[in-house]
């Protein structure tokens, strides 16, 4: 079995397979290593035949599939929440518009400015929004 998928030397390099297991529950192989010693690698380094579709990485946090997931189960929340009263009782419940920063030709500033943010405030925030939505699933799951 061959390595294409394996960081630094190992890349390329060809092994004896001994057996396999799961270990944090990824599939991984016992090997005859390079320097003749019995040890374990991920089967996703190898050029073995995949039983199913293997996803394409995005270069993102999670799956398309995990985010479809999330993002079903948001809606199901929202669904479940209080709904809000009239947002003005001054002037007799009007709703009322978001207020928003204006510039100098007096429009209102997108209030969003992610494109702005660096990288790693993105990924700080999109962790947060992850953990934040992860916490709501686990409330919904412990309701029932």
């Amino acid at each position: 079995m061959r390595l294409p998928e394996a960081p630094g030397d190992l890349r390329g390099v060809e092994l004896e397979v001994l057996g396999w297991r799961t270990e944090a529950g990824e599939v991984v192989l016992r090997c005859r290593l390079v320097d003749g010693s019995v040890g374990t690698i991920p089967a996703r380094w190898t050029d073995l035949p995949w039983r199913a579709g293997r996803e394409i990485a995005l270069g993102t946090l999670g799956s398309p599939a995990g985010w479809r997931l999330l993002l079903e189960r948001a809606q199901r929340l929202r669904g479940r929440r209080p709904r809000r009263g009239r947002a003005c009782p001054e002037n007799g419940g009007a709703d009322v518009g978001t207020a928003g920063a204006r510039d100098e030709r007096g429009e209102v500033a997108p209030a969003a400015v992610w494109e702005t943010l660096p990288p790693r405030l993105q990924l700080e925030v999109t962790l947060t929004l992850a953990r934040l939505l992860a916490r709501l699933v686990e409330a919904e799951r412990d309701e029932r």
